[in-house]
């Protein structure tokens, strides 16, 4: 089902791909405690690219602008773990009254998204970085503290 309205956009290429989901895993992974629905937020965002990549990849253009992603998942015919992300993710991003969340659900949708990465790209994301900056130190020290920390500038 080509889109014959958007332009032709280089696949991104699989290292590009395991970047940018590298990515949202490790911050779905940082919040995963102190703010699960952010964490469930990059798990979502992480599926989008994937479906995006192999949307590309199959068509060799960009997806239409007004398809859901579970109907690129569909014509894609990629359905099980992908809905299982879909489905996890929607109940953390999108409000409700009446809804209660497991926290556990959040490893699951990495672990799903791990698997669907070593079945696109042949590996799983390394999450875990030994590598970090001032500010994610400083990101860890805040978010760890569950206090509210205001900054004013000097006069």
């Amino acid at each position: 089902m080509p889109n014959e309205e958007a332009p032709n956009r280089a696949i991104m290429g699989e290292e590009s791909l395991m970047d940018e989901v590298t990515g949202f895993l490790r911050l779905a992974n940082t919040h995963r405690t102190n703010d699960p629905c952010a964490s469930m937020l990059h798990c979502r965002r992480a599926l989008e690219a994937i479906v995006h990549h192999l949307w590309i990849e199959e068509y060799g253009e960009n997806p239409p602008r007004e398809m859901h992603l579970a109907e690129k998942m569909v014509e894609l015919e990629r359905c099980r773990r992908y809905f299982s992300v879909n489905r996890i993710t929607s109940s953390w991003i999108h409000w409700s009254p009446k809804s209660s969340h497991d926290r556990c659900e959040i490893g699951k949708c990495i672990e799903h998204l791990n698997l669907i990465m070593k079945e696109v790209v042949g590996r799983v994301p390394s999450i875990d970085s030994s590598e970090y900056t001032m500010l994610d130190a400083l990101d860890r020290l805040l978010s760890d503290s569950g206090r509210t920390v205001l900054a004013n500038g000097g006069e």
